[in-house]
């Protein structure tokens, strides 16, 4: 009435009410008046009749929606339907539920053109976005909400909104006024939450009817209820009644329990999140461990001492393994989800260790519906009992559906924690305990509405000369990261969205067509390997082994082979790499903390570094445990995405361009050395930098990731490089692989360019011990994204039939627009263009070897070739300009027997610099324009004169 809203209703809108100065009987007369024109009185059914206003200072939010003036009847004023949705009673709690069901993407989808709260919908017109329906009964009544939503049209002619006639299939027994009248209640309850739009979201994951639970592994928000932040280490968990559990791996507690939906993933910037989608139960948990020791004293119960476990590199213990599975032994107890862990506790000055088995089991009776938590624990030290905790009584008067959480043999400490008991008193160590999480709550059987996943078309990739590419028919949502093949010759890939998906070909065309999922919910996976049957993947917090024990195509069982680098909510957190030596040893490396300024120095362990995870012998047997020990090998990484041993055995590792790092970077990986770029909590004061064997030029290449090498025996063949043969030790090839051409590019490796689009091709050699080598073109650079091009290549392998496949993505923090992706299979098509095939050092020197034969006479001039050199000096900033540039005259050329070989003659050549050599158009008739014509060579060590190649 007089304009003073602190907000516009309609934020949308420039024009506003006048801020009239009427007196108190003047505002009560407008009041009164309007209201009687407004024809629909308070206590009216919702087609007509004029009554005085209500004057109560009741709230709407307050009233039941079957005690709400108005509503009793049908919204037409007709008596409600005589079927269950109508007449039977409902609860606030069971109205909470269903209105956040139709308020969403499973009902109604108002929040497609509303705000509610904080949330706004995206890209919406503004002649179609809707006011805040956030306790809309402060500012109307129900009837009138009732009317409006039958038929918005009725009331302002043209409007936009349309009219709700149709009630929401499995929701209040399909009655439509019983919805509406949810709808109107649960906006108006202070608990209500925002629902999910799937539109906004990456991934919207409910459990349906008849799945076994879910499991998500990834950053989870944290609302401030519950103690507020992220839970970095999350095991979320969604059963198939509604029911879903938030677990924290670091203090191994319950952080929140869950109705409904179960899970959301969303992006901000570069950031990826998850959060529970659901109605929370019950409010108040916090950090604090669920287990706990209780010290026995004999006598006055409340005098135990009670001993928290001990927190250690920001965790109080290790996550093991866990598995999610019906429960075939009791059929009528459901499906469930047992998580194994260890925690630590320090008695006496010395760390004991408790093994926990903690089994959450769907419970679905006419009687109870919830949950059961089952707690064993193992290896209890002498005079101690094991108890968890519950939530408090204050919280659980605040829950919704008459929630409650009951366990048995409950101490008398002030805090509310069950014992748990002995029951084997020849086992001493080892106790149990019981407890329920249940609620009177029913959840809406609406179904979700998805869009079926759209195949990318099969399309011809052409940026690659001398390889026929072909896009795999696969879902543009696929992001992937890695490449593994399994024994039958299924190709398994990780994803950047949390899956390990298998590809098949299906119809015989050796494009794989059909992708099952066999994992979900990890955390930005970027490694993958086979080891028979099984799976292991590296995500950030841990190496997994995942197993499917039951054959269903699925991974079922999760054991944690190797852990504890220190790990936050970061994006940058990543575990990457995953690759395996000949010994069996595995190799992964870690994202740096160098730009965290405020992180925990106890989760900086071990960032920024590769580690080598050796198989861990048993106790006491010697035989392997499947665990793995940790060392850190090398330091001073800033992001060490790709990891890959050459034939040699020797491993490498990129490392992208930054701050310290002022090329792309190929690095050498030798046991003890430190790359360049400090951690946060450790200093490299005095400190000797061992510099990368190639420095891939910027801005050529802006984001060099995977990076994998040609196997030398590739189809069958064995190829003679740098004068000696060399038998794979990478990627063997069966005895029945089919010949390929890739024998000319035996030993090279393969760069997967970001930024650019493109593939970068580097040759290696060992000048006094030390590597060093040269970088080419292996794509067409600057083309489109996507089409006959990558959208954006991120990793790559060579398959055990000898393709090449190159996984690309599109990553919305980082290029704007949806999170996309692909898979291009590359075949070598003996169409290879002549160019460069390698670039070489000699003492006074380069050497160039092309792919063929060149024109004898064109290439022994020395103007058809350029050498120019430059370094790069970090001064402080982010990219570091060119320093040092000069250029050296080519005294001479001479083009060797073999016709494809030409070693020039250059005086002036400098250590630590890198040098662009190209050539001009030198080729045959058939092929003037090398391509590639151009090499990037670093240089760190010139060759004794006396050298021979292949020996140092």
């Amino acid at each position: 009435m007089t304009g003073e809203q602190k907000t516009r209703r309609l934020p949308w809108l420039h024009v506003r009410m006048p801020r009239f100065q009427h007196s108190a009987e003047d505002k009560a007369a407008l009041v009164e008046y309007l209201i009687a024109h407004d024809r629909i009185p308070e206590t009216a059914q919702a087609s007509g009749g004029r009554q005085p206003p209500d004057t109560s200072e009741k709230p709407a939010a307050s009233q039941h929606p079957s005690d709400a003036p108005g509503i009793s009847e049908g919204v037409d004023g007709a008596p409600r339907r005589a079927n269950r949705g109508a007449d039977a009673p409902r609860s606030p709690d069971e109205i909470l539920v269903a209105g956040h069901t139709l308020v969403g993407a499973r009902g109604f989808s108002c929040i497609a053109c509303h705000g509610v709260g904080s949330f706004e919908p995206r890209n919406v017109a503004l002649g179609t976005r809707g006011s805040d329906l956030l306790a809309l009964g402060r500012r109307m009544r129900p009837s009138y909400y009732l009317r409006w939503t039958r038929s918005p049209i009725r009331i302002v002619p043209g409007m936009e909104m349309p009219a709700i006639v149709k009630p929401v299939a499995g929701v209040l027994g399909e009655d439509l006024d019983a919805q509406l009248r949810a709808t109107w209640q649960a906006l108006n309850d202070p608990r209500f939450t925002v629902p999910t739009d799937p539109a906004s979201v990456e991934q919207f994951v409910t459990v349906q009817p008849g799945e076994r639970p879910r499991i998500i592994r990834d950053v989870f928000t944290c609302p401030k209820e519950n103690g507020g932040g992220y839970v970095a280490r999350a095991l979320a968990v969604g059963f198939n009644n509604g029911h879903n559990l938030l677990f924290d791996l670091d203090t191994f507690s319950l952080r929140g329990w869950y109705f409904g939906d179960f899970a959301r993933q969303r992006t901000l910037g570069k950031s990826w999140y998850w959060d529970m989608a659901g109605v929370p139960v019950v409010t108040g948990f916090d950090r604090g461990s669920d287990i706990a020791l209780l010290k026995i004293t004999e006598g006055d119960d409340s005098k135990h001492e009670l001993i928290r476990p001990k927190m250690r590199g920001g965790t109080c213990g290790r996550l093991l393994r866990y598995v999610n599975d019906k429960d075939r032994t009791r059929e009528n107890r459901g499906s469930y989800v047992r998580i194994e862990y260890e925690v630590e506790f320090e008695i006496d000055g010395r760390i004991r260790t408790v093994l926990v088995h903690d089994a959450f089991t769907r419970l679905d009776s006419l009687e109870v519906v919830g949950l059961q938590r089952d707690v064993m624990a193992q290896s209890i030290p002498n005079g101690y009992d094991v108890v968890v905790r519950l939530p408090d009584q204050f919280a659980l008067e605040k829950a919704i559906g008459s929630a409650t959480v009951r366990g048995f043999v409950e101490t008398s400490n002030p805090e509310s924690f069950v014992r748990l008991v002995q029951r084997d008193p020849h086992r001493k160590s080892v106790a149990y305990g019981l407890m329920l999480y249940v609620a009177k709550l029913n959840r809406p059987e609406a179904p979700l509405p998805t869009k079926p996943e759209i195949p990318e078309a099969i399309q011809s990739v052409d940026t690659v000369p001398g390889f026929d590419g072909m896009r795999l028919p696969l879902p543009q949502s696929i992001m992937p990261t890695a490449f593994a093949w399994r024994p039958d010759g299924t190709l398994a890939f990780t994803s950047l969205k949390g899956h390990v998906d298998l590809a098949r070909d299906t119809d015989g065309d050796e494009l794989e067509d059909d992708l099952t999922v066999f994992e979900e919910g990890l955390a930005a996976p970027y490694g993958v390997l086979a080891d028979g049957d099984d799976l292991l993947v590296c995500h950030k917090p841990d190496v997994l082994r995942l197993r499917d024990n039951d054959h269903d195509g699925r991974a079922d069982v999760r054991e944690v082979v190797a852990s504890g680098w220190g790990y936050n909510d970061n994006y940058h957190d990543w575990t990457t790499g995953l690759v395996r030596d000949e010994d069996g040893n595995l190799y992964v490396g870690t994202g740096s903390d160098y730009a965290q300024k405020d992180r925990p120095a106890e989760n900086a362990r071990w960032r920024g570094k590769v580690l080598r995870l050796s198989p861990a012998p048993s106790q006491g047997d010697g035989k392997k445990s499947g665990l793995y020990d940790i060392a850190p090998i090398a330091h001073g990484f800033r992001y060490p995405m790709g990891l890959a041993f050459n034939a040699a055995g020797d491993l490498f590792a990129t490392d992208n361009q930054g701050v310290q790092n002022t090329f792309n970077e190929i690095n050498h990986i030798v046991d003890g050395a430190h790359y360049g770029v400090p951690g946060r909590y450790e200093s490299d004061d005095g400190v000797t930098h061992l510099p990368p064997a190639i420095q891939v030029p910027h801005p050529w290449t802006r984001s060099v990731n995977a990076l994998f090498f040609i196997p030398e025996k590739v189809g069958g063949l064995e190829s003679r490089v740098g004068g000696d043969v060399h038998p794979s030790t990478l990627n063997p090839q069966p005895s029945t692989a089919r010949l390929s051409t890739l024998d000319s590019l035996a030993g090279h490796a393969i760069g997967c360019e970001y930024d650019s689009r493109f593939l970068v091709r580097m040759t290696f050699e060992k000048i006094d011990g030390v590597y060093q080598g040269a970088a080419y073109y292996f794509s067409r650079p600057n083309e489109e994204a996507g089409g006959n091009n990558f959208l954006g290549p991120i990793c790559g392998a060579v398959a055990p039939d000898g393709d090449i496949y190159i996984g690309s993505m599109h990553d919305s923090g980082w290029l704007g627009g949806r999170n996309t992706g692909g898979i291009v299979r590359l075949k070598a098509n003996g169409k290879l263009p002549n160019g460069i095939r390698e670039l070489r050092i000699r003492p006074d020197g380069f050497e160039l070897e092309f792919f063929r034969a060149v024109d004898a006479e064109a290439a022994a001039r020395a103007e058809n070739y350029t050498v120019s050199g430059y370094t790069r000096v970090w001064q402080g900033g982010y990219a570091t300009p060119d320093s040092g540039r000069h250029r050296l005259d080519v005294q001479s050329a001479t083009l060797a027997a073999d016709s494809h070989t030409v070693q020039l003659a250059i005086d002036g050549l400098k250590t630590g610099h890198v040098y662009e050599v190209s050539c001009a158009a030198i080729g045959t008739a058939d092929q003037r324009e090398l391509w590639p014509s151009t090499g990037h060579y670093t240089l760190h060590r010139l060759p004794k004169p006396d050298t021979v190649r292949g020996n140092e």
